[in-house]
Parts: structure tokens; C-alpha cells; sequence
């Protein structure tokens, strides 16, 4: 692409303490201000993540790519382009930052598999399979969250993940099935039916 969005980087390092400097030289999101890059997070282990924090982010003047076309091109008057940089102690020998955190195909299906175990009120269903390579596909899970005869209920139909990396939905949709298993007397009233990935290939 010709500018960044998000990003995932794994770092060797010699986890002796030392501070080291990241800069990503071409975000463009819209506005240009901090807070937007507040999403930044930071791992030892690639799968638990803690916030950065802003006071370790600067935004910096973006640097030219080069080649002029792209150059010319990639302020759309919307967007623009600045670089960021990122201030990342290195505690560990490998370390993960990235903006933001990542959302993964085994950790969503974990978690789906997970709930249908806690309660018989949610069962999960696969209601096709994607295209991502001639040979193969993923399989596009849907939750269906009911009591025993709810024909006659408002359907609350909820679909999220349609952009991959912009993980707060997927995160979002996991919350929603939590809270249903905790309140499940909205029950009475609605069924819920929940794909919590629509873009399967993307996350892949």
C-alpha cells in the first residue's frame, strides 16, 4: 500500500533493558493527532498485549518515499501523510508491538468452541466456506444464541470483522456473547445470531 495502517512487528532482541526508537514513516489516518495512534500495544509472548502508552509515541513529519508519483499521490486532502515513532524498552528476547492488537482465526474459534461447552442456549454453526486459495477456504462460523422455541422472537443479528484490521468489532462481538451468557433472561425476548469474523480470509 502506499501508506500504513496498521502494523505487526516481531522483534529479537536481547532483552537486556535497552530503549530502542520504531518509526513507521507513512500513516496517513485522518487528522494527524495522537490520541489516534493511542491503539499501539506491546507483547513478550505474542499473545498478551498492554497499551504502549502515549507518552511513548511521537508523531514526526512523514518521509517521501522517493518516487515521485507516490509521493505526489498519497496526501488524498483527507489523510495527511506523518510518520510516528515508538519508543519500545526491549525486556525480553523476542518482543511484539503493534497497532492494534491483533485479532487471530485460533483465538476466535477457541472462544467459540468454549461457549457452545458453558451453555446449551449457544450453538455454533458454519454457514460457509471462504475462497482464500484455490485448493482451500476457512469456515465462516456463526453463533446462534436462543432458548428452545424462539421462533416467534426479534432476531438481533450482529456482524463484525469486516475489516480485518481494525480489531475493536471482533473484540466487541466476543464481548457481546460473554454478556449474553452472564444476562441471559434477554432471552425471553430476542434471539441472537453472531458472526463475530465475516472477513475470515483477511484475518488469515
Amino acid at each position: 500500500r502506499r501508506f500504513c495502517g496498521r502494523f505487526l512487528f516481531c522483534l529479537q532482541s536481547p532483552g537486556d533493558g535497552r530503549e530502542v526508537t520504531i518509526e513507521v514513516a507513512d500513516f496517513n489516518h485522518f487528522g494527524r493527532e495522537l490520541w489516534q495512534e493511542q491503539a499501539a500495544v506491546v507483547s513478550t509472548d505474542g499473545e498478551t498485549w498492554t497499551d504502549l502508552g502515549l507518552d511513548r509515541i511521537t508523531l514526526v513529519p512523514w518521509t517521501p518515499t522517493g518516487n515521485e508519483a507516490e509521493d505526489a499521490s498519497i496526501d488524498d486532502g483527507w489523510h495527511p501523510p506523518y510518520g510516528v515513532r515508538y519508543r519500545l524498552r526491549l525486556t525480553a528476547p523476542v518482543m511484539w508491538i503493534a497497532s492494534a492488537t491483533p485479532y487471530a482465526l485460533g483465538h476466535s474459534e477457541e472462544h467459540l468452541q468454549s461457549l457452545t461447552r458453558r451453555c446449551t442456549f449457544f450453538s455454533l454453526q458454519e454457514i460457509g466456506r471462504t475462497h482464500y486459495t484455490d485448493r482451500h477456504g476457512y469456515s465462516l462460523q456463526m453463533m446462534r444464541v436462543a432458548r428452545p422455541g424462539d421462533e416467534g422472537k426479534l432476531r438481533v443479528v450482529v456482524i463484525a470483522g469486516e475489516h480485518p484490521s481494525e480489531v475493536a468489532g471482533m473484540y466487541a462481538a466476543e464481548g457481546l456473547l460473554e454478556e449474553l451468557l452472564r444476562s441471559s433472561d434477554v432471552l425471553s425476548d430476542f434471539s441472537f445470531w453472531v458472526i463475530p469474523v465475516v472477513n475470515v480470509d483477511g484475518v488469515a
